[in-house]
């Protein structure tokens, strides 16, 4: 069968001699690929390293989330000082124009000399390097401790986004006074809801997308698009508005009794909200108990850090796969249905429900899958009568090793 090579469109028989899966038409495309397909191939060859995950992660938006490569390259620390994105466009440069391989990154890692290597590397390049990113370098070595582990890492990130929570906390009417010790305390007598609009109102002060916030994106409606989509910076500039001309008791207590909608309109926003497409409408005039499982299922798939009901991934053939590869490959081709083949969720639950979710999948005017895609979800997206609870233990324990804490 004639695909696509994966770099450069030309037709093509050849495919990865790995995985069988991944077309190319020549050595050099392959290798040109290469840095990027290293990690979700089935048979790479060899063992894959968080250098390689870490390459692959800063060139393919969507692909940085494992948990050991952000703490291997700092990326956990950085985040306490504001220097991850700086850390990201680093490692993005290295990568792409200084043309450094992950091996010789996980070699001065593994060396502990890290942050040697980056400044010896930028310095020989030249003028292929940025002056502004070898002088970051040189003042920030710091940020590459290698002293720092898992536990580190997560309370430097804690304190962090707690310092960041302080700016909402003040904006709601809390005193501004009020410590972090305070702030906590306090959150400790609050609902389940009350936390879920606060974490909407952090996101939206302090300029966080609110897919990182987990259950926000979706009882806030964000689900219904993806994150690159623009018309999630209207929904922001929605919010914004609503949280600008209400207190936070509006807020919440149009939440609760599912009428943000119509507070919206009170306040004036209705021309604003009649531009939200109807399912946004539908969503947000349901209970958050109500809300259909496919959102949860969206979630899981475009984010690494919102977990789901082992249940809900058993409907869409996530029960089926026998090992991690095909797990991860399986949740990989659902988020190219959603980005790439532009597939909707609602129908995609229809189909669910009918039994025939390959069927739509392949009817979408976007579906570009080629043999190997075509016969993988096939075999893959078909139901079970009967599982084992073996079967259920080891979807539990795939659903939530990558899961990012």
């Amino acid at each position: 069968m004639t695909r696509t090579c994966t770099v450069c469109g030309i037709r093509t028989h050849k495919t990865c001699t790995g995985c069988r899966f991944t077309a190319y038409c020549s050595t050099r495309c392959q290798k040109e690929h290469w840095i990027l397909h290293v990690v979700e191939c089935d048979n790479p060859g060899r063992e894959i390293t968080t250098a390689d995950r870490l390459a692959a992660g800063v060139l393919s938006p969507g692909l940085l989330n494992h948990k050991q490569t952000l703490l291997d390259y700092c990326l956990l620390q950085a985040c306490v000082t504001d220097d991850q994105e700086r850390l990201i466009a680093m490692y993005t440069e290295l990568f792409q124009d200084l043309g450094i391989k992950p091996a010789v990154v996980h070699k001065w890692r593994i060396e502990r000399r890290l942050h040697e290597g980056l400044v010896q590397a930028f310095k020989a390049a030249g003028e292929r390097a940025s002056p502004a990113t070898l002088e970051w370098l040189s003042c920030h070595a710091a940020v590459f401790d290698s002293e720092y582990n898992m536990e580190d890492a997560r309370t430097i990130a804690h304190s962090f986004a707690q310092s960041r929570e302080l700016v909402a906390w003040v904006y709601i009417g809390m005193p501004q006074t009020d410590t972090v010790e305070d702030m906590v305390r306090t959150r400790s007598t609050w609902t389940h809801s009350q936390i879920i609009c606060f974490m909407l109102y952090v996101a939206l002060l302090t300029a966080n997308p609110v897919l990182t916030m987990g259950d926000p994106w979706v009882v806030f409606g964000y689900c219904v698009f993806l994150d690159d989509d623009p018309i999630v910076e209207q929904l922001d500039s929605l919010y914004c508005g609503l949280i600008s001309r209400c207190t936070f008791e509006e807020f919440h207590n149009a939440f609760i009794t599912c009428t943000l909608l119509d507070l919206m309109d009170r306040k004036g926003l209705q021309g604003a909200r009649n531009q939200m497409p109807p399912e946004f409408t539908s969503l947000m005039c349901r209970s958050t108990r109500h809300l259909p499982p496919i959102w949860r299922f969206k979630a899981y798939i475009v984010s690494q850090r919102i977990e789901t009901d082992h249940h809900i991934l058993i409907s869409y053939g996530f029960a089926n796969c026998s090992n991690d590869a095909e797990h991860n490959r399986l949740r990989l081709l659902y988020a190219k249905a959603f980005r790439e083949w532009k597939i909707s969720a609602l129908p995609l639950q229809v189909a669910m429900q009918n039994n025939r979710i390959y069927e739509y999948i392949a009817s979408c005017p976007y579906f570009k899958g080629n043999k190997a895609e075509r016969q993988f979800l096939r075999r893959i997206l078909c139901r079970r009568s009967e599982l084992s609870d073996e079967d259920i233990h080891a979807l539990i324990v795939r659903t939530r090793a990558g899961f990012v804490s």
